[in-house]
């Protein structure tokens, strides 16, 4: 699967990390497994690695679609990793949608991955 979540209940933290070729339904399936999840916490912060995706199959319609699910918990965060200047305006995409849909997450967009560690307050260092 092009798409895998680890969560870490000591950091209070859930990595999402998509690679290889995406398609939406595996991002539907991998989030649909991480909530039914028992570690699974909205509150905990998320962070989501792009960085070995090779192509992702989304478009501004499947953007908004999946972005209308509140996921995280008002006041949580969200740093999305993309490396790659065209998948920048998908992330970008998301965090508009995820705002007009009401979230009170916030998400920050990142080209390095301990850029976005440090806003999320996590250790340096990928465990």
């Amino acid at each position: 699967m092009a798409t895998h979540y680890t969560i870490d209940v000591q950091t209070r933290s859930v990595r999402i990390s998509y690679s290889g070729s995406v398609t939406i339904a595996e991002m539907y399936e991998g989030r649909r497994q991480m909530l039914a999840d028992p570690l699974f916490d909205r509150t905990f912060c998320h962070l989501v690695d792009t960085r070995s995706v090779a192509t992702i199959e989304m478009n501004g319609f499947t953007i908004k679609d999946f972005a209308q699910e509140q996921v995280l918990a008002g006041g949580g965060r969200r740093a999305i990793v993309v490396p790659r200047s065209p998948d920048t305006a998908l992330a970008r995409m998301f965090q508009i949608y995820r705002q007009v849909a009401g979230g009170e997450e916030k998400t920050e967009i990142f080209r390095d991955m301990e850029d976005a560690r440090k806003w999320l307050g996590l250790p340096p260092k990928d465990p």
